[in-house]
């Protein structure tokens, strides 16, 4: 069977929602080394398409994909990226066939592994995440997070040693050594979080950090407070925020119910139609302290694409 190619970002949401495993080809009509190794994709899409694995095509010279090539950051074709549960996992750059080749035995075996596994262990993917949240997700409403354009994301006043600002919304448990998304020099954070589509958002989901971790320096504490603007060009500035001049679309305290780790964030639905970014502010009761978060999700259903000019041919 032919592999797919990718000709609108609604197409492209659809396949790496709809599979669990899937490997993208990023490829331009003009690249010797990307019709060299097709065919060779080809036998790989027909050799393990039944063990759960999917392979889709697209061409980086399209307006209809230029999106998901800014967000995926794609500087060098052929560029193969690897997804698990719409999270990447592995990428591959320029056509080295025993990489290829070996980048997608492992994923095949991480599918037989994660058959096994229970979905309580701190190594599976996105299984913990979802099963925690499932119940703050309204029927007809979904996760919003794989459509975050994080080549143009951003965020204020984060510490040198915290997570990055793809980890704040990634849907992956970690493994190993945790890390939180932390403030810097006092406890106010700023992320601005542009969207490939038009959406609708309904909430926010955010999970505080479940053990505060061990500062000899610095005073940590959980969010108490987020303020929501919507559709902002770009970043804003504390002194917007601060000042009033800039005024949210919401503003409410975070409560974390009894034990739990999460604190839902409902929004006003009709505010938050047509929405292409978002800018989170997020404070904690102490000035002086720093704010700490494990996660945030965005929840709320899918809209058209934004239209964007299109695509400057990418380098090899």
């Amino acid at each position: 069977m032919a592999i797919q190619t990718i000709s609108s970002l609604e197409e492209f949401t659809r396949s790496i929602t709809s599979q669990k495993h899937v490997v993208i080809d990023f490829y331009a009509e003009w690249c010797g080394p990307c019709k060299a190794i097709a065919p060779l994709l080809q036998q790989l899409e027909d050799q393990y398409a039944r063990q759960g694995v999917a392979f889709i095509k697209i061409n980086v010279d399209t307006e209809a994909t230029r999106t998901i090539v800014q967000s995926f950051e794609v500087t060098a074709m052929p560029t193969f990226v690897f997804l698990t549960n719409q999270q990447e996992v592995k990428r591959v750059k320029g056509a080295n066939t025993s990489e290829l080749k070996a980048a997608v035995a492992q994923l095949v075996a991480n599918t037989a592994t994660s058959a096994t596994e229970s979905t309580e262990s701190t190594e599976s993917t996105d299984a913990v995440i979802t099963q925690e949240i499932d119940s703050f997700i309204p029927t007809a409403y979904e996760v919003l997070n794989s459509g975050i354009n994080f080549s143009e994301s951003e965020a204020l006043n984060v510490a040198a040693d915290s997570a990055s600002l793809k980890q704040l919304f990634s849907l992956t448990a970690a493994s190993g050594e945790v890390k939180y998304f932390k403030s810097d020099t006092d406890s106010q954070l700023l992320c601005f979080v542009p969207l490939l589509n038009k959406c609708k958002v309904h909430s926010l989901l955010i999970k505080r950090a479940a053990e505060l971790p061990y500062s000899n320096e610095d005073d940590l504490q959980h969010p108490s407070q987020i303020k929501v603007f919507s559709n902002s060009p770009g970043m804003i500035s504390f002194d917007d925020v601060n000042s009033n001049s800039l005024k949210p679309l919401h503003d409410s305290v975070v409560t974390f119910e009894g034990d739990s780790l999460w604190a839902e964030i409902k929004l006003r639905f009709v505010k938050f139609q047509n929405v292409n970014s978002l800018v989170l502010f997020i404070d904690g009761e102490d000035e002086d302290a720093l704010t700490v978060l494990d996660r945030i999700v965005i929840v709320g259903v899918n809209g058209e694409s934004r239209q964007h000019a299109k695509i400057e041919k990418l380098e090899e």
